[in-house]
């Protein structure tokens, strides 16, 4: 080999290398960005997880009756115990009928009823 083609060789070899250590810095900030990408992506999905969960909604609500009227209508069977309490009623004063369940007392006659009624779903 001759002295010009090691020369021009090894000026190539300076050129890749310059090259490859511009490369090696480039793909620092890509990978610092990928891992900020993959985190982010972990994030949405678990915020879209508790979006989904928040628009769902319950399946049922419970319906407080003040002598067969409706009175109120709230989330928990406990809400509705709550508010009729808070309306005078004696705790333990009310009745409860259970899904689905039949109430041996009639719903007029109940000064204070709470009976948990079923949603309907549209899709």
């Amino acid at each position: 080999m001759s002295q010009e083609t090691i020369k021009l060789l090894r000026e190539e070899l300076a050129v890749t290398r310059e090259d490859l250590a511009h490369a090696r810095g480039e793909l620092e900030p890509l990978r610092a960005q990928h891992v900020l990408d993959t985190e982010d992506r972990v994030t949405l999905r678990a915020l879209l997880r508790v979006a989904r969960k928040q628009q769902s909604g319950p399946d049922w609500v419970h319906v407080l009756y003040r002598f067969g009227a409706v009175h109120s209508v709230h989330a928990t069977r406990d809400a509705a115990a709550s508010a009729a309490e808070d309306e005078g009623a004696a705790p333990g004063g009310w009745t409860s009928q259970t899904r689905g369940g039949d109430n041996p007392q009639s719903a007029a006659e109940a000064p204070w009823r709470i009976e948990p009624l079923t949603l309907g779903r549209v899709k």
